[in-house]
């Protein structure tokens, strides 16, 4: 949807955007339960006919992401209300998730951020979790020593989650983190050409995307497009 919504704006053709919405409304009920509770409830993961959960468990930031990606989707189709009642019951999940984030994953930490940029000028819960990620970025990387670790005891796209993060709401203290995860991939012969390694070869086409974007955030980031 995020995708649908970036082409949308690229090439001007609304009808990428309103195939976004579509897809929006029709799954959104399978992924959100008891949405007339106070506190609904996010599904992680759904079979591909959407008959059953996979998981009843809620993703650290699915539901953060789904009420970002819904109000793009809905500022870009210029009706204030397409996605409102969606829109409500991602809101009404994220008051009662934000002021408690934590996470020592990189890139939890920094997709965290990047959900946040989007409305960080708008919205308390957005500069309350941007504040969150800074501070537990700053415990993975100032005080645990984090980049110490063995580059084979580590995930580059998990890291990269954590440059792209730290690119599109950067913080003087942390910016060079992003420089160095960024060299170490490259010295590991992980990026931007991997060398062979049938362990890792699994992992490639998101290793390769993450750096993409981590490097160059552009669609990825606000206010890019516009």
């Amino acid at each position: 949807m995020f995708a649908l919504n970036r082409l949308a704006l690229a090439t001007g053709e609304m009808g990428y955007n309103n195939q976004a919405i579509s897809l929006a409304k029709a799954i959104h009920p399978a992924f959100v339960y008891q949405r007339d509770a106070l506190h609904p409830r996010v599904v992680w993961k759904m079979s591909m006919d959407l008959s059953r959960p996979h998981s009843r468990g809620e993703g650290n930031l699915d539901p953060i992401n789904g009420l970002v990606t819904y109000r793009l989707l809905q500022q870009t189709c210029g009706n204030p209300r397409i996605l409102q009642h969606e829109i409500d019951d991602y809101q009404k999940v994220v008051d009662t998730k934000w002021k408690a984030y934590t996470s020592s994953d990189t890139l939890d930490l920094g997709m965290a951020l990047w959900a946040a940029h989007w409305y960080s000028d708008q919205d308390e819960w957005s500069k309350g979790l941007a504040n969150a990620a800074w501070r537990d970025m700053r415990v993975v990387f100032h005080e645990t020593q984090y980049l110490d670790v063995p580059i084979a005891q580590r995930l580059a796209f998990r890291e990269f989650g954590t440059c792209l993060g730290i690119g599109v709401y950067p913080t003087h203290d942390l910016e060079p983190v992003a420089g160095q995860i960024i060299a170490a991939w490259k010295k590991a012969g992980r990026v931007p050409i991997p060398t062979r390694n049938s362990e890792l070869e699994s992992l490639e086409p998101i290793d390769l995307v993450m750096y993409a974007a981590a490097s160059r955030p552009g669609a990825f980031q606000k206010d890019y497009l516009n």
